[in-house]
């Protein structure tokens, strides 16, 4: 039950750093590719922050 409950809590985090990952991706096309404005600049930090620890964390689901 543990591990499941641990696997489970795992995924939710998965998704919402996906989630995240994919906001920011969409800001940057979004605003600054598509709108050609620096402020689409941002939408980097937030890819790196939402994906990055699901990239490299050690204990994937």
């Amino acid at each position: 039950m543990k591990r499941l409950l641990s696997l489970l809590g795992n995924s939710a985090t998965y998704i919402a750093g996906y989630a995240l990952g994919s906001a920011g991706l969409l800001w940057g096309v979004a605003v600054g590719w598509i709108g050609q404005s620096w402020w689409g600049l941002l939408g980097a930090p937030l890819f790196l922050a939402g994906v990055g620890p699901c990239l490299w964390s050690e204990d994937q689901p």
